[in-house]
């Protein structure tokens, strides 16, 4: 351990030697080249930048000369021209931290190559165009403005809004209230759920029900941040046509039907969010008529009747998701299509057998042997002769009635 600090102590050293030999090396050249009558002082400044200092009023040939050499050479110029000011910063940005009062286009210019570059700059002199290309660039910069001690512009505030609508926190961080177009701008750029209004809230600011509504027709999830008193039937409505699982930050007492319908319509699972008793026949009726969906009865916990016999009527196959349907309901399915009897998996009613034959004589094949009546063989053959094919059991009469028909 010892010999590995003896080293690293060692090796400094000499770097400091190697350093003090170079500095002597330097001196000795200047001093030769002084010793000519003939000084060139470009020659001088490309051997160590520093003696720019001792050129009482430098050209700007020799500026840039020195800071070609070393941007931080820009230290020892009293009053550089921009156009050197421009080469220092395009060398090295920080080298702004030299110049006094440094140009716009120097800030900008600066600002393109390093970003952070506002630390570097008094705030007394730092410009609006700098201001804004910053929150162009980055909107939440607008903080890193605030420190330095700096009170941006409304458009500079407008600008880093319209960057990154969470900026706003930051504004109102620093006792700014912002007005109804600003308010307006973020809540129309924000994208973390109502993130926006709920900082308008925070600092007591009450939004104006513009606010509120163009805040949920960006995101209907915004709803959240909004107390009840605030919620006009306007907004209600905007927020779930814009996201129908809004409808979950909507007190039940204030859900109107409108506001229900308008939420299934956007979403039908959001029908899950809605409490049975608040789904009387009426509302299921509408919702399917809105939806036109006949899906949505598996969302419905207890559909009544009406609203089975309309779903099926709508799709005969969504008999399938009905649960012990009646025999009103299966007649509705399988008059509209008789292949709909394949989804009566226990109660073969002959009246429902009957009507699906009537429909299309092959649903015979549908059902089971030991359901199937007399009459409703009888009906499948008088229907299509070949339906007799289908029957695995017929009746003596059935199969009487085929030998005659065939053989007229």
């Amino acid at each position: 351990m010892k010999n590995l600090k003896f080293k690293k102590l060692l090796n400094l050293f000499r770097e400091q030697i190697r350093e003090q030999i170079k500095v002597k090396k330097k001196l000795f050249l200047i001093l030769q080249m002084l010793s000519d009558n003939e000084v060139n002082f470009k020659d001088l400044i490309k051997k160590d930048y520093r003696l720019i200092a001792l050129i009482e009023n430098p050209t700007e040939e020799q500026q840039l000369v020195a800071v070609k050499k070393s941007s931080r050479a820009i230290q020892f110029i009293k009053n550089p021209t921009e156009k050197v000011q421009l080469a220092a910063v395009r060398k090295m940005p920080s080298s702004i931290q030299f110049i006094k009062n440094p140009s716009e286009t120097v800030q900008l210019t600066a600002f393109k190559k390093n970003d952070y570059i506002l630390t570097y700059i008094p705030a007394e002199f730092v410009s609006e165009a700098l201001q804004l290309a910053m929150v162009n660039y980055y909107g939440p910069s607008i903080s890193d403005i605030f420190n330095k001690g700096i009170i941006p512009s409304k458009d500079v505030q407008l600008a880093a809004i319209k960057n990154r609508a969470m900026v706003i926190a930051n504004i109102l961080g620093n006792g700014i209230i912002p007005s109804e177009e600003f308010q307006l701008v973020a809540v129309s750029n924000d994208f973390e759920d109502g993130k926006v209004i709920r900082q308008l809230y925070k600092y007591d600011i009450i939004p104006t029900n513009a606010v509120n509504l163009a805040a949920v027709k960006h995101c209907g999830l915004a709803i959240k941040e909004i107390p009840t008193e605030f919620q006009t039937e306007e907004i209600r409505l905007a927020a779930v046509k814009q996201n129908g699982y809004a409808i979950r930050y909507i007190p039940y007492s204030l859900q109107t039907n409108e506001v229900q319908l308008a939420a299934v319509k956007q979403n039908s699972g959001v029908i899950k969010c809605i409490p049975e008793k608040y789904l009387c026949e009426e509302l299921q009726l509408e919702l399917l008529r809105v939806t036109k969906d006949p899906g949505i009865i598996n969302l419905i916990p207890n559909p009544s009747e009406a609203v089975q016999i309309a779903v099926v009527q709508e799709n005969p196959d969504a008999l399938w998701n009905i649960k012990n349907p009646s025999e009103a309901v299966q007649l509705a399915a399988v008059t509209r299509s008789g292949i709909a009897i394949r989804w009566i998996h226990d109660c073969f009613l002959e009246s429902v057998q009957l009507a699906a034959i009537q429909q299309w004589q092959e649903a015979i094949k549908y059902i089971p042997p030991y359901f199937q009546t007399e009459a409703v063989q009888l009906a499948a053959v008088r229907k299509d002769l070949n339906a007799y094919h289908l029957i695995e059991l017929p009746f003596e009469s059935v199969t009487q009635l085929y030998n005659e028909i065939r053989n007229k």
